[in-house]
């Protein structure tokens, strides 16, 4: 299939620091140096000759925890 990834709307284009994988009925998006603007809405759209569905998702960057909050 197709694969087609949004955030907040906006098509995700694979990039430097953004990666879309298919793979045996697997599809990945990969954002290893993720921020705070990250988070929000998503959605995955697969189509393929016998249609097209999309399924929403909802992200939240959770940020390190502070130097005294690794002490406990």
């Amino acid at each position: 299939p197709q694969v087609t990834f949004a955030h907040a709307g906006q098509e995700i284009r694979p990039d430097g620091n953004t990666q879309v994988n298919v793979s045996d009925g697997l599809a990945e998006l990969l954002v290893p140096k993720v921020k705070g603007s990250d988070s929000g809405p998503y959605t995955c759209t697969l189509k393929n000759a016998l249609g097209q569905e999309t399924v929403q998702l909802k992200v939240l960057v959770v940020d390190k925890p502070g130097e005294n909050e690794r002490r406990r």
